[in-house]
């Protein structure tokens, strides 16, 4: 819909100052600070582009392209009861060791609080131990959400009140790091989940199940994938024989990551309660934690004279981890798509050609499950 600009209003409100005019000439509205040429500008292109602002902004509102903000959440709650993520604490697996079992039997409750150097977590199942164990696990999440309370593995290691459990000696790790914890969904990222799920509405297709996992808290690029077997068939009451051709096992096997690119056993058990939701019955979703390789980027640049190469080359250095940590999971690193990031700061100086990217030397092919991820210190230039 094309809304009339500024000075369409003002076209609007001479010609109609045109047709009432009587004592006075109608030229004058043309006449830069006349009376005539602020009573029309000040009262048909004024408060009217404002007026035309308003009705274009309550259109956008309507649109999921152009939508923002509560706009968005509001035109996706209404047409696909779907609500945008926020922000997620990281979960996490423990595990309760003690070096001897001298006090029997007893459970770590759900509620006990554990801590790391920045960051606490607070036990969501129970470990339970046995009279003789000396181990349990159970599951955890951060008291706080977002990224920056996602701990490493075996940084948990103090429990915040050691009193209240029933064997003081039980000592508490993470064998594994934690994910899940996310921001706030951003704009563009929860419109183009929307995107998703009006395309995968029907559910129980491939690209159902991995819209139905991005759905989980934490969770931000997902990747399932058919798995095929033999088919077999009885000849007569002897034997059994398998035909050649692979078919569909009723299997998918999922991978997923959070935004570092990593997931844990803590998070593929969320997704996995949430496959019931959107797989087919009697079709079972293996769900798997994805882990993060990482890619070593190496770049020999060329400037233009007058270019401050510190500033530009860093810039370029931020640029390349930006643009792979955005792969999701199981997605290849493409050499093309590296150069076509380069050519973008040609505007800034930038001299680039096939000898701009030194490594890798060609696309870089995740195994299934891998997520690729850089770091500034693995992007050099030479």
């Amino acid at each position: 819909m094309a809304l009339p600009s500024r000075l369409d209003l003002l076209a609007a409100g001479r010609t109609y100052f045109y047709s009432r005019a009587r004592r006075i000439d109608p030229g004058a509205v043309d006449v830069l600070g006349s009376d005539a040429n602020l009573f029309v500008g000040s009262v048909a292109s004024g408060p009217g582009s404002l007026l035309v602002a308003q009705i274009a902004a309550q259109w956008a509102a309507h649109s999921l392209e152009n939508a923002e903000g509560e706009d968005l959440d509001r035109w996706v709650r209404d047409r696909l009861q779907e609500y945008r993520k926020g922000a997620s604490p990281a979960l996490v697996t423990l595990s309760f060791s003690r070096p001897a079992a001298t006090l029997g039997a007893g459970a770590v409750d759900v509620g006990t609080r554990v801590a790391a150097p920045g960051a606490e977590y607070v036990t969501t199942s129970q470990a339970t131990l046995s009279a003789s164990g000396l181990s349990a696990t159970c599951d955890a999440r951060a008291v706080q959400a977002g990224r920056e309370f996602q701990v490493g593995a075996h940084a948990i290691n103090r429990v915040v009140q050691p009193n209240l459990l029933f064997d003081p000696s039980l000592r508490v790790d993470n064998p594994a790091p934690a994910a899940g914890g996310e921001p706030r969904e951003e704009d563009d990222v929860f419109r183009e989940r929307a995107r998703k799920i009006i395309r995968n509405a029907r559910r129980g297709t491939i690209g159902a199940i991995e819209t139905g996992a991005t759905g989980v808290p934490g969770v931000s690029s997902a990747m399932a994938a058919e798995m095929y077997g033999p088919i077999f068939y009885e000849l007569g009451s002897y034997r059994s024989l398998g035909v050649a051709t692979p078919v569909p096992a009723r299997c998918v096997q999922l991978y997923i990551a959070d935004g570092s690119g990593i997931a844990n056993a803590a998070l593929a058990r969320a997704v996995d309660r949430a496959m019931y939701e959107w797989r087919p019955a009697g079709t079972q979703v293996v769900v798997l934690a994805g882990l993060p390789t990482i890619v070593p980027v190496r770049l020999r640049l060329a400037f233009s004279a007058g270019v401050d190469t510190a500033v530009l080359g860093e810039l370029v250095r931020r640029a390349v981890v930006e643009f792979v940590n955005s792969l999701p999971v199981g997605t290849a690193l493409e050499r093309g798509a590296l150069l076509a990031l380069l050519r973008r700061y040609r505007s800034a100086g930038l001299v680039t050609g096939e000898g701009s990217l030194l490594e890798p030397a060609g696309d870089v092919l995740p195994a299934p499950g891998q997520t690729l991820r850089t770091s500034l210190p693995y992007v050099t230039l030479e």
